[in-house]
């Protein structure tokens, strides 16, 4: 037997607590959520963050000022390329700066150079994948042709037909002083002279008869450096044991001063044979990159055959051919096409001023 109790007021009692308990419920809910919501912020913004410092850059208010003075040179004297400016900085740009200043200091870097302070000094011998720097900087001016001052040999004709034509041989003396004069310092060079034989300006000469029967006579050159002495009977090498090479020489003062005292000196032999002076500075090594050569007269033997070989070989070794005909309109035809084939150029000096060069360049054709 049960009893049923319709109680209005406990009813309502008891809507009333479910409600609250409901909403005291979905409070607690709510703060539990805001509570781990605030936990993983404060984890992330002050547990686990990597903190970087900033990068603060220097500025200082002081400009230096640079005083660029002018220098007046002579107007056939070449000038050397004015040394590079300083290398551009790269500005950082920073969120915040400071009040300390500091300087940017200037070091000066000492430049190298090849002179070793000997005439022609760089041994007996090297192999091909021996390589120096290049020690001046300078440009030369030959009669018309011009280029760098590094790595050129110049072959000159040194026979007697220069005293043919009236000025002719003091032209030339008094171009290859001004020549030899501006050549920087540390410049890789050699000076080749020939008249049938050939031999270094720097070497010691002597002839055995009678210098003007060319083809009997004997010259004898030797090598100041390595003591090597070298015979040719007319033009032809003979008694040859050792092949002779080109060995570069560094310009130096006393190099200078040797070249200058065997322009003075003047003594010309007989011949004119360019296919062997050419091919000696060609085989130098490593190869040159400019050939200036200077004759007053066409060669002797096939002309357009030594002129198809001499090119061959300068294109095989990346070399460049200067020519320069002496006053001999006869040396054209083959000095013309020695330069076109090589890239290089031509010049035909008619006289002894300036205005009776003329020059044409097939380094741009």
């Amino acid at each position: 037997m049960s009893f049923h109790v319709t109680n209005a007021e406990a009813e309502a009692q008891l809507r009333a607590q479910r409600r609250n308990s409901s909403i005291a419920s979905v409070v607690i809910g709510l703060l539990l959520m805001t509570l781990v919501c605030l936990v993983f912020y404060l984890l992330k913004n002050y547990i686990f963050e990597e903190k970087v410092e900033p990068i603060v850059a220097f500025a200082s208010d002081e400009v230096e000022e640079v005083t660029i003075n002018k220098v007046k040179v002579k107007a056939d004297v070449q000038k050397k390329p004015s040394a590079p400016s300083s290398s551009a900085v790269k500005v950082l740009a920073a969120q915040t700066t400071s009040t300390v200043a500091i300087p940017s200091p200037d070091v000066a870097v000492d430049s190298l150079s090849v002179d070793f302070g000997e005439v022609e000094g760089f041994g007996d011998s090297f192999g091909d994948g021996f390589a120096f720097g290049s020690g001046g900087n300078g440009e030369f001016n030959f009669l018309g042709s011009s280029g760098s001052a590094n790595d050129v040999v110049f072959v000159i004709d040194w026979s007697a037909s220069m005293t043919q034509k009236k000025g002719r041989m003091k032209l030339l003396q008094d171009e290859m002083r001004k020549l030899f004069s501006n050549i920087p310092n540390g410049s890789r060079m050699q000076v080749v002279m020939f008249c049938g034989p050939f031999w270094l300006a720097s070497d010691e000469n002597k002839t055995i008869g009678n210098i003007e029967k060319f083809r009997s006579s004997i010259f004898t050159t030797k090598d100041t450096k390595t003591g090597e002495v070298y015979k040719f009977k007319g033009s032809s090498p003979i008694e040859v044991k050792k092949k002779r090479v080109g060995k570069w020489v560094a310009m130096s003062d006393d190099y200078r001063q040797t070249l200058m005292d065997f322009v003075d000196k003047g003594e010309l032999g007989f011949g004119t044979e360019w296919g062997k002076p050419l091919r000696f500075a060609l085989e130098m090594k490593p190869a040159p990159k400019t050939v200036i050569f200077l004759t007053d007269g066409a060669t002797g033997g096939n002309a357009k055959k030594i002129v198809a070989s001499t090119a061959k070989l300068a294109n095989e070794i990346g070399t460049v051919i200067k020519t320069v005909a002496m006053m001999e309109p006869k040396a054209e035809a083959e000095m013309r096409a020695l330069a076109e084939k090589t890239g290089g150029s031509f010049t035909l000096v008619r006289g002894l001023s300036e205005k009776d060069r003329e020059v044409t360049d097939y380094s741009k054709k």
